[in-house]
């Protein structure tokens, strides 16, 4: 196959790609693709770019994700010549367990002794393939147009039917979908500004067990479902104070999601009802430096801070009169905000292979307080390489591989807790304590593709 694209560049570029309509077909297939399954940092996905994720998101905010920096700093657009897109998929694959420990009520080894339950979740993450997709064009020598396609919210955890700690939790899902137009202007070969709008599909499902004197597969399921559509915007500036140093500032604003759904349940009458809920996606800022050492290397570097504490515990109220649901007011939530810093270098090894890797370190927004069985969340620890290989003129593909390694956790579920339900006492499965094993393998694949002619010698999007 690689033999056959070397040969014929220009036939394969029009049967792929020779059409902006096309380029723009593809985009739209992956649009139906988005990812709903794997979080990072609470739930928020950053796996947008084969590029980006082999550098473990170093740089991202001056440029060092390719064309997919736009969604996180729009003013990289104006880095890209001509017409250019980019489409990536990332396979994500997460291993976490949960396992009763001492401390967990007696009412959950009663379960498991008289009826068969099992103290252990089994696998809750469930495996994803998250899409995300780029279009960038030039105007003319100052104005850019891009828009890009991506999935910035996704979580999905399913306990083990027989499992005796579903009260707590059984089945979650965040799912989004998310569209942003934006614009670049280049006010000077040294600064460049950018824009852009964020609409953003948001779909969550959030269910319990309710405890009973039977296997925890026969349990009823009592919870919520609703979806929305929110707006925002992004911004950013680039400036290039020396030659081969970019440095990028890139702001996302908060996303208000105004839900609608169902409470829904079994044997509890009262819960089947339409419901109403306002959920505020944090705000984020990213600050990145890209810096050529040599003619091969360039290092990168990273911080990023995201508003998680704006999540708050969003208000379930009743459709039918706005007072708030009697069986669940709330989502208890009250995360904190959260930090993430990284570090990458890339190297030319030869005129069609660059090679990347990179480390970065991420603070957890839940604490002891606030973790759940749900979301197990702790710090965690980035570790990432790859490659971009040129395979014609205008057609790039990039790889990667990460691994993450989050910290030792433990899930204490008691009054000091936010989640803590003291309806559950009587029946002895209001306290919950549970050890967690949890690693998080990333696989990615992109290829960046110039419609247009390249001037020069072309390969991965280059800088003007």
């Amino acid at each position: 196959m690689t033999c056959f694209l070397m040969r014929g560049p220009s036939r394969l570029g029009k049967m792929l790609f020779g059409k902006p309509l096309l380029g723009l077909s593809v985009l739209a297939f992956l649009l139906s693709m988005s990812g709903e399954r794997v979080q990072a940092g609470a739930f928020a996905l950053r796996e947008h770019s084969a590029a980006g994720e082999a550098l473990s998101f170093a740089g991202t905010a001056a440029g060092a994700a390719g064309l997919g920096s736009i969604t996180f700093n729009p003013a990289t657009i104006t880095q890209f010549s001509g017409f250019q897109g980019s489409f990536n998929l990332t396979g994500i694959a997460p291993y976490s367990e949960h396992t009763n420990r001492t401390g967990t009520g007696a009412g959950y080894g009663a379960i498991g002794a008289g009826f068969g339950g099992s103290s252990k979740s089994g696998d809750i993450g469930l495996d994803a393939v998250v899409p995300a997709s780029f279009l960038t064009y030039q105007l003319n020598e100052t104005v850019w147009l891009g828009i890009s396609v991506t999935a910035p919210y996704g979580l999905a955890t399913k306990m083990d039917d027989n499992y005796v700690g579903r009260a707590y939790g059984s089945t979650t899902k965040v799912n989004s979908l998310e569209v942003a137009p934006m614009l670049g202007y280049r006010w000077s070969e040294m600064v460049s500004f950018g824009a852009g709008l964020r609409v953003m599909q948001f779909k969550s499902k959030y269910v319990s067990a309710i405890p009973a004197a039977s296997a925890p597969s026969q349990w009823g399921i009592i919870g919520l479902q609703g979806d929305g559509v929110g707006v925002g915007f992004s911004a950013g500036f680039t400036l290039s104070p020396f030659t081969g140093t970019d440095i990028g500032i890139g702001y996302r604003s908060e996303v208000q999601e105004k839900l609608k759904g169902d409470f829904f349940g079994a044997p509890l009458a009262a819960a089947n009802q339409p419901i109403r809920m306002s959920l505020t996606l944090p705000q984020s800022l990213m600050i990145s430096l890209r810096q050529t050492v040599s003619d091969r290397w360039t290092l990168m570097a990273s911080y990023e801070w995201t508003d998680w504490s704006r999540l708050g515990s969003p208000a379930v109220t009743l459709q039918s009169n706005g007072q708030p649901h009697p069986l669940q007011p709330n989502v208890p939530l009250k995360y904190n905000d959260n930090w993430f810093v990284s570090m990458g270098a890339e190297y030319a090894y030869t005129p069609e292979w660059t090679l990347r890797g990179g480390v970065s370190f991420e603070s957890s927004p839940l604490k002891a307080t606030t973790r759940n069985i749900r979301l197990p969340d702790n710090n965690r620890i980035w570790t990432s390489f790859g490659a971009g290989y040129k395979i014609t003129e205008a057609m790039t593909l990039d790889l990667a591989y990460l691994h993450v390694f989050p910290m030792a956790t433990k899930v204490t579920i008691d009054a000091s807790n936010s989640v803590y339900n003291p309806v559950l006492a009587a029946s002895g499965f209001d306290t919950l304590s549970t050890r967690v094993k949890t690693r998080i393998d990333i696989v990615a694949l992109g290829l960046t593709y110039r419609f247009d002619q390249p001037a020069g010698k072309a390969g991965l999007p280059q800088k003007r």
